[in-house]
Order: structure tokens, then C-alpha cells, then sequence
């Protein structure tokens, strides 16, 4: 696809030589691959929580573990913003990348509990707004590098009136998204959740358990 030759291109740092390389555009397509398969999965969650479609806003982010997440994901809004304003395309696709792949790996199954519970709480709530924030906030941050991928899943949920009706004119995300969340008190909560849930894995897969 054309995402995974602009990941290729995009993962060329300046002033370094590139070689044209398949391995690497077989990269960029898993990752448009897993962009669309996350956000189905995020958004089926927001679906059954909300069937008219509104928007859950960041100040119910309010579990100690999401918070943390939240304040990651503002540090590499913080730190792809700057890449981008140096014209270093790659190590802000490469930040970016790397949260991706943690949020799939570890925060969407960490939390899978909370989001499919039935019952309202704030803790549903909490797991659900996150969700959405983290969606809304990796396809803008990933739309330079994948403008194809993330104007489809943008379309399915998030496209509206005015300069969100596109991924590619929509706000730039910034730190006033994250204005909600009590940031100044995030701790390692996320941090301990996710090394005990590598913990868990590995001991599952020494056992050899499913």
C-alpha cells in the first residue's frame, strides 16, 4: 500500500543514505494493519457505551493506571510535535511507534476488563475515555506518515462538521486536550500493571498455558 512506502520513506533520517528495503514497507503494513485493527476494537468499545456517538470528554479519566497512560501519551504529543517542528520525521514516527505498539500490547489488555464490564462505573468510564483520547490523539500523530489508514478509521467515528470533516485538516493534538486530567499525580501505576502483565505472560508461556 501506499502508508507502508511512505513508512519506508519516512523512516529515512536525514543526511543518512537509504536503501529501497521490503522488509521495512512489510513493517509499514503491519502497522496499518494493527492502526485499523485497534481502532475497531476501541471504537466497538465507545459504541457500546454511547450509541448516539458523543465523545466521552478527557476529565473522566480518573483511574490512577489510565492517568498514567494519559500523561505517556501527552509526553510523546509533546515530544512528536517538536520532532515534527525540526523537520526529524523519523524519530518522531519511531516515538510514536513505540507508544503505539505498547498501547496495543500491553494497555488494551490491560484494561479490556473495564471496558467490557456491563455496569456503568467511573472506572468503565475512566478505561472508555482513555480509549477514545489514545485513538483520536495516534491517528493524528501517525497521519503524516499514513494518510490513508488513519483518514479511514478518523472517517468511521470522528469525522464531523468544519476542519474535523478530514484527518488531514482536523486540530493538531496539544496539550489542551489533557487540560482535564490530573496529570501532576500520575504515578507508576501503568508502569507496575504492565511489567506484572509481562510477568503473568512469561510465567504462562514457560508452563507452556494458555
Amino acid at each position: 500500500s501506499v502508508d507502508a512506502v511512505r513508512y519506508w520513506a519516512a523512516r529515512a533520517r536525514l543526511g543518512v543514505d537509504t536503501a529501497l528495503d521490503e522488509q521495512v514497507m512489510k513493517l509499514g503494513r503491519r502497522l496499518a494493519t494493527k492502526l485499523a485493527n485497534a481502532g475497531r476494537f476501541v471504537l466497538l468499545q465507545l459504541e457500546r457505551a454511547s450509541a448516539g456517538g458523543e465523545s466521552l470528554a478527557a476529565s473522566r479519566i480518573t483511574h490512577p493506571l489510565d492517568v498514567a497512560f494519559a500523561a505517556k501519551l501527552a509526553a510523546l504529543v509533546e515530544r512528536t510535535t517538536r520532532a515534527y517542528a525540526e523537520f526529524e520525521f523519523a524519530p518522531a514516527l519511531q516515538a510514536c511507534e513505540e507508544t503505539f505498539w505498547d498501547f496495543c500490547d500491553n494497555y488494551l489488555e490491560i484494561v479490556k476488563v473495564r471496558a467490557y464490564a456491563e455496569a456503568p462505573s467511573a472506572g468503565r468510564e475512566s478505561a472508555l475515555a482513555t480509549l477514545e483520547l489514545a485513538l483520536r490523539v495516534f491517528l493524528r500523530l501517525f497521519a503524516p506518515v499514513m494518510p490513508y489508514v488513519t483518514e479511514e478509521v478518523w472517517s468511521w467515528r470522528f469525522a464531523g462538521p468544519g476542519r474535523e470533516r478530514s484527518i488531514h485538516t482536523s486540530p493538531w493534538p496539544s496539550a489542551q486536550e489533557f487540560s482535564g486530567i490530573a496529570l501532576a499525580n500520575a504515578g507508576r501505576a501503568y508502569d507496575a500493571a504492565r511489567e506484572l502483565s509481562a510477568a503473568i505472560r512469561g510465567a504462562k508461556t514457560s508452563a507452556k498455558k494458555s
